[in-house]
């Protein structure tokens, strides 16, 4: 369960990514428009639950979340890390919303 990423944190990923491409050994780098903000990994999902799912959210009503950005991680091998991502300020607003998808 993800959001998209505002445009100027895309940009700001985008540089970081072109900086770290020489350094860091991936297959294939993650496309800007393609940034998100991953909630909860749902994993493999039936199609069913999945339309159930895009039927709640669409229903949710709810000032923005105001996201600070923490930082940039890796996870997988230390060799060959699998993602890159941005750590995100785990203040209270943002831990009641997680704690609200699951």
């Amino acid at each position: 369960m993800g959001f998209s990423v505002p445009q100027e944190y895309k940009e700001f990923l985008v540089k970081w990514q072109e900086a770290l491409k020489p350094f860091v050994d991936y297959h294939k780098w993650v496309h800007g428009d393609d940034f998100h903000v991953t909630l909860r990994f749902l994993g493999a999902v039936k199609p069913k639950t999945l339309h159930q799912l895009k039927r709640l959210l669409s229903t949710l009503k709810s000032a923005p979340l105001e996201l600070q950005m923490n930082g940039l991680n890796f996870f997988g091998k230390e060799e060959q890390p699998r993602v890159m991502y941005a750590e995100i300020e785990r203040d209270q607003e943002v831990l009641d919303f997680k704690t609200w998808c699951g």
